[in-house]
């Protein structure tokens, strides 16, 4: 066996082996001994080869954009108003350029069919899709994630549409890359990232003779953005990705008043999930996600407030919102690609661009790094 391991064929083996038939795994040597009847080892034979296959992988480059924005200013990605023309199997909008709904419905229509031939209803609104998005067959939630209740929005971009999209990123002088991972994970498996912060949190128990709560030890948490992708491969190297975006941030304490002046964290989460379709070398782009520009400060008595645990008593901490009304989005951009054992695209095509944009590693050369 060179993908799978004796036992797992084994088990696979049994339920097809006639009444004669015997198989028996070597684990030390990843071996598999059959008997049987000819026409049965046959069959047998065949099974084991589709087994024993290596696990199809995917190459997984995700950059995580934060870009800040004034009242008014429409940077977001809009997909709850507007349908590529790029052949994504879920709505991409940005940076093209606005659709009517009522004065373009021919081309809605023609849109809708082509990303939608065979599992979707015609645009009808409703109190559940008031854009009169596509839907599957019996429901009427659209198909992809957005309107004003969730927080992310999702959508695809063909590379092309994507390198645009960066390019006008990158002019703005207010946006930064604040993360870009690049890992390969096999088929099936997740691939979990993080950019941001752990922050401790205190375990508490309580103290049989006094009665107070004490700090025993802390776990630490994962804020800041964390992502994590699953990709399922198919025959046709179109690819089913699992997404679970979660932007996490601590949003202040409260002092738990046991005698030590013990703060908690109090944490804001925002977080999705959803499945997308796209084919190798596309991108998945994920926003929607705004916040308030917040400046902080602090006052408090000079000496008296540096003094260890009493200082609280001589210092606060005040927060307001920015002056210019600024607003900060993060915006997720991943690709995902099928490649090989060698980290190379199985679809040719795609490998001059990928490598152009530094979006592939080398030959052989495994990608994991932040």
């Amino acid at each position: 066996m060179n993908y799978t391991t004796a036992p797992e064929a084994e088990e696979a083996v049994k339920d097809i082996l006639s009444e004669r038939g015997k198989v028996k795994s070597v684990a030390r040597a990843n071996m598999l001994v059959v008997t049987d009847i000819p026409t049965n080892l046959f069959k047998i034979r065949e099974v084991i080869e589709k087994l024993d296959r290596a696990t199809p992988q995917a190459y997984v480059d995700a950059k995580i954009v934060k870009t800040q924005i004034q009242i008014g200013e429409n940077l977001g990605i809009q997909w709850a108003t507007q349908v590529t023309a790029t052949g994504s199997q879920r709505p991409a909008t940005f940076p093209f350029g606005s659709l009517n709904k009522s004065k373009d419905s021919d081309f809605f229509d023609r849109a809708l069919n082509r990303f939608f031939p065979s599992t979707a209803n015609t645009a009808v609104s409703n109190p559940l899709n008031p854009l009169g998005f596509p839907t599957l067959e019996g429901d009427a939630t659209p198909i992809f994630a957005g309107g004003d209740s969730m927080p992310f929005t999702f959508g695809t971009l063909d590379f092309t549409s994507f390198q645009s999209v960066l390019q006008f990123l990158r002019e703005r002088t207010n946006t930064k890359v604040i993360s870009n991972p690049r890992i390969t994970v096999l088929n099936n498996q997740t691939a979990r990232i993080n950019a941001g912060d752990e922050v401790p949190l205190p375990t508490l128990e309580r103290n049989e003779t006094t009665g107070s709560l004490e700090i025993t030890g802390f776990e630490y948490r994962d804020t800041g953005v964390v992502l994590e992708v699953t990709p399922h491969i198919n025959d046709a190297n179109e690819i089913l990705v699992d997404l679970k975006p979660e932007v996490s941030a601590q949003n202040g304490s409260q002092d738990f008043g046991n005698g030590d002046f013990t703060d908690i964290p109090i944490f804001s989460v925002e977080s999705a999930q959803t499945q997308v379709l796209i084919k190798s070398g596309e991108t998945i782009a994920i926003g929607g996600l705004q916040t308030d520009s917040v400046d902080s400060s602090e006052v408090k008595v000079p000496i008296l407030g540096d003094v260890p645990l009493l200082g609280k008593l001589f210092r606060s901490k005040r927060q307001t919102k920015g002056s210019d009304n600024r607003k900060r989005e993060i915006l997720f951009f991943v690709t995902v690609t099928v490649v090989d054992t060698e980290g190379q695209p199985v679809l040719p095509v795609l490998s001059k661009r990928l490598k152009s944009n530094g979006m592939l590693p080398s030959p052989g050369v495994k990608s994991a790094s932040r």
